[in-house]
């Protein structure tokens, strides 16, 4: 995500998410979030009841945006979120464009070194954002890593990452989540 995107609707449905977890999740819940660009910025996880104006603020967060995807230093941070958490299932959702290119090593390797760098046991979901089809590329490399979702989202529109966002929690929540509980985002 950029500062330059025209759409800032990747903030705003990731935010709704997060409105349906406050909603429907299960107590004890909690959601961290990582913006990466620049640099890491980390919101540590907190229960998502309570604290969903927080969650959702530092979704919001652009300030240091448009300067690549260094996955590894995400992912560690991730690890570190995760490792500190008696979560029984630990669920990571990466919204990028999944393209490694803030790396020195080949994309593969930046994805793999990432993608171990969770703790065991960790469900993996990426939400592919490529209107340009830039994640066709890269596409092998992430279905080798062993993911539990992949969601591809063509064309940035108002509803694309609800409906990514529903089909996740419906997988790791086993609640039946329609993609209009999750309302389309508005920057």
């Amino acid at each position: 995500m950029r500062t330059s995107d025209p759409n800032a609707f990747r903030s705003a449905e990731a935010g709704s998410a997060v409105d349906w977890l406050g909603a429907h999740g299960r107590s004890g819940d909690e959601v961290g979030v990582i913006v990466f660009s620049d640099e890491i910025r980390a919101l540590d996880p907190v229960p998502v009841r309570g604290n969903e104006g927080r969650v959702k603020s530092a979704l919001a967060d652009r300030s240091n945006l448009g300067g690549g995807t260094p996955l590894g230093p995400a992912f560690d941070r991730a690890a570190s979120m995760l490792g500190r958490r008696a979560a029984a299932t630990p669920v990571v959702v990466l919204i990028s464009d999944g393209v490694p290119n803030a790396t020195f090593v080949s994309q593969r390797t930046a994805i793999e070194e990432a993608v171990r760098a969770l703790p065991s046991g960790t469900r993996l979901h990426l939400i592919a954002m490529n209107g340009q089809r830039v994640f066709e590329p890269v596409r092998s490399h992430w279905e080798s890593a062993g993911l539990a979702g992949i969601h591809l989202v063509d064309h940035l529109q108002a509803g694309a990452i609800s409906s990514a966002m529903a089909a996740i929690l419906s997988a790791e929540t086993g609640q039946a989540v329609a993609v209009g509980a999750i309302p389309a985002g508005t920057p």
